[in-house]
């Protein structure tokens, strides 16, 4: 009997301590998955010019291409429209990624110089650069959108007459929200 007793005793707290452990152990399983999105994609379709401009000999001024292809003139007179004055645009950029996903824009935060092309000591600054949209966009149902891109350009009294341009270009850059 008291055999049967200790047996019976093992026994039990031998099945109740395989309850614990079971009670103790859960597995649950997660599904695993990824989504690949199409890479925004950046192409130019037109760089910024300033177009053509009178200079004052002594007042400096400013060229405004605005992120619409507008184009207007700051400070004293410094630089002025001519009645020829054409070729200024601003700066225009195709996108191409995912339909309906939102995009941030970064533009130059610090001027740029553009150069004259033939007497490289002649240089101008550009400057406050701006885009359409402003900071942030969202490609259409295609997965398009363009970007267009103005600044300032500012023009030392003076300054010698002829074509300046930038060595690298403008740098635009877009990314995905």
């Amino acid at each position: 009997m008291r055999k049967l007793t200790a047996l019976l005793a093992a026994g039990l707290v031998l099945g109740l301590s395989g309850q614990a452990m079971a009670a103790a152990d859960a597995t649950a399983t997660s599904s695993i998955g990824a989504t690949v999105l199409t890479p925004i994609a950046i192409t130019k379709t037109a760089d910024l010019n300033f177009g053509s401009f009178a200079v004052s000999a002594s007042t400096a001024g400013t060229v405004i291409v605005d992120a619409a292809d507008g184009r207007t003139f700051g400070g004293a007179g410094g630089a002025s429209a001519v009645s020829t004055a054409t070729g200024f645009v601003s700066a225009s950029f195709d996108l191409s990624g995912v339909a309906t996903a939102t995009f941030s824009i970064t533009l130059p935060t610090a001027p740029v110089t553009v150069t004259h092309t033939t007497v490289p000591a002649n240089t101008m600054s550009v400057s406050a650069f701006v885009s359409n949209p402003a900071t942030t966009g969202v490609l259409d149902a295609s997965g398009l959108r363009t970007v267009k891109v103005g600044a300032t350009l500012t023009v030392p009294a003076g300054q010698a007459a002829g074509t300046y341009t930038h060595a690298t270009g403008l740098p635009v850059t877009v990314a995905y929200n």
